[in-house]
């Protein structure tokens, strides 16, 4: 399933004081995240995702998306856990002079979908012990 919303930030946000947006995800694994940015953007907006107080994207912790005219792609398997799963994404721009929208998409697989999957580490390493490859 994917889930796609868009995220005004409002012109003159501090960076001290972030506008939020909270998204309320099922448990399982994100597998695809991306964040367009529009014209007009660069240097101006800027953007991170948390989970709980644990900011997760981008990975390197204090730092923010940015970007113009581009859509960041993100490919990953960070794991949800059963029960509520709540994303907030932040941004700021303390020197915009217009609001600006940003797009931002989550992939999600549920657990029934990856759960056939689960075994395939440990059934590999038993069978290429079987054929001599240690």
């Amino acid at each position: 399933m994917f889930y796609d919303f868009a995220f005004t930030v409002p012109a003159g946000t501090p960076e001290a004081s972030p506008h939020e947006q909270t998204v309320n995800l099922v448990s399982g694994v994100i597998h695809h995240v991306s964040i367009e940015f529009p014209a007009g953007c660069r240097g101006t907006v800027f953007v991170a995702i948390y989970h709980g107080a644990h900011q997760i994207w981008p990975t390197n912790i204090d730092e923010a998306f940015n970007a113009e005219d581009f859509t960041i792609v993100i490919d990953e398997a960070e794991h949800f856990p059963a029960g509520p799963n709540l994303l907030r994404v932040e941004g700021w721009s303390p020197n915009a002079c217009h609001n600006h929208t940003l797009t931002v998409r989550f992939g999600l697989l549920e657990p029934e979908a990856i759960a056939p999957f689960a075994g395939i580490g440990t059934m590999l390493k038993k069978f290429m012990r079987f054929v001599g490859v240690k």
